[in-house]
């Protein structure tokens, strides 16, 4: 039976003289990064290398033992900093390589560092407690885990990463587990993400579209805008709004969750468009942000990415297809009708009559079993 990264997101809690000690070690953490950003920058621009990921560990290790703060904390807490910098470094070389856009690693203010990550956990460190699990890293604070989900062997866990989100803990934990693949099932959908519907299958489903209330997130943010910059008010106000946020996001994330098990429990094969959200949302300025701003709060690549993972685990098979020209082929004879965005209905002169979205999601299935029928102008980008 294969073995699969399985992540648990667990909302942990701490006591108030805990929070305080935990942002003090995410306060070091930043101070670390940031002196290591520094010194990767002074090294390369000298003699155009710098030291691997196994140098820093020692120099770390050099330094933890003349410096009290370091001592009495796990060192895979400092680790995980170095861990975290050697991979904003490794992207920024690949991006380079491949000719994209950079991105320099950017210096962390305080209040921009807030995960504490462990890439080596080890045994001991969450333990079965009477409300759930209790979290016990040296050096850091007890944190619970309430939470009736059983977790796999603790021999299992690969790492933790511990995150301030709004005035909450956030722990993800990381382990190696077996997952028995579901049985097979020939049953086979094509998926066109939209706006007006969040998914429309090739069976003719419709998933609705998430409903968002930007009222109540626009109202928050203007009380914030409203106080002072750096005032009691503001941060107080600054956190309603993490955690108005942090609601809705994990709102999502579940509903999303709820999406694609679905989808994934009741079919063998599942084809999807293979889009670029972030070049599909990244220009039209004011004609088209509304548009742009639709998409992004459909979450359609939270969905995908969830469909690879759970698609792996079950055994079923994923397959990406070139979404050009998928809503104005016509899914019956193959002919190409032209149709602007505005125009919701497939109406072709082989008589087919059929909702724009669903004659999408056909021709994306049809297309993943290799039975597309392309006019000769898309014939070589399709």
């Amino acid at each position: 039976m294969p073995k699969f990264m399985r992540t648990f997101c667990q909302r942990g809690y701490a006591s108030r003289r805990g929070c305080i000690h935990l942002n003090r070690v995410l306060a070091a953490s930043a101070e670390l990064y940031n002196a290591e950003l520094e010194l990767w920058r002074k090294q390369y621009e000298e003699t155009g290398k710098s030291d691997s990921l196994y140098d820093r560990f020692k120099a770390f290790t050099a330094l933890r033992n003349s410096d009290d703060f370091w001592m009495n904390l796990s060192v895979n807490v400092g680790r995980g900093v170095l861990f975290r910098m050697d991979q904003a470094r490794q992207v920024f070389h690949r991006r380079v390589r491949n000719g994209d856009e950079p991105g320099y690693p950017r210096f962390k203010p305080r209040n921009r560092y807030r995960t504490i990550q462990l890439e080596q956990a080890g045994l001991g460190m969450v333990k079965p407690d009477r409300r759930g699990y209790a979290l016990k890293i040296k050096g850091l604070p007890v944190i619970r885990l309430r939470t009736k989900v059983e977790l796999p062997p603790e021999e299992n866990l690969k790492s933790i990463r511990i995150t301030f989100k709004g005035r909450r803990i956030g722990v993800s934990l990381v382990y190696a587990v077996e997952i028995e693949p579901l049985p097979h099932n020939p049953a086979r959908v094509g998926l066109d993400m939209g706006v007006l519907s969040r998914i429309t299958t090739s069976d003719g489903e419709r998933i609705e579209r998430r409903p968002v209330d930007r009222n109540e997130l626009v109202g928050k943010q203007r009380r914030l805008s409203a106080c002072k910059k750096g005032s009691n008010k503001y941060r107080k106000r600054r956190r309603i709004l993490a955690n108005a946020h942090s609601r809705a996001r994990v709102r999502d994330r579940n509903r999303c969750h709820e999406i694609t098990t679905d989808l994934v429990s009741r079919h063998g094969f599942i084809a999807v468009e293979k889009l670029a959200v972030r070049k599909m949302t990244a220009s039209g300025g004011r004609r088209k942000a509304g548009l742009n701003r639709s998409i992004n709060e459909q979450s359609w690549r939270r969905i995908v990415n969830q469909l690879l993972c759970k698609a792996a685990w079950a055994g079923r098979e994923l397959v990406f297809v070139d979404p050009s020209y998928t809503s104005q082929i016509c899914s019956g004879c193959g002919a190409r009708v032209k149709k602007s965005l505005s125009v919701r209905t497939h109406r072709c002169g082989c008589g087919l009559v059929l909702d724009r979205d669903h004659n999408a999601a056909i021709n994306v299935l049809s297309r993943a079993l290799g039975g597309g029928v392309l006019p000769p102008a898309v014939g070589e980008t399709a």
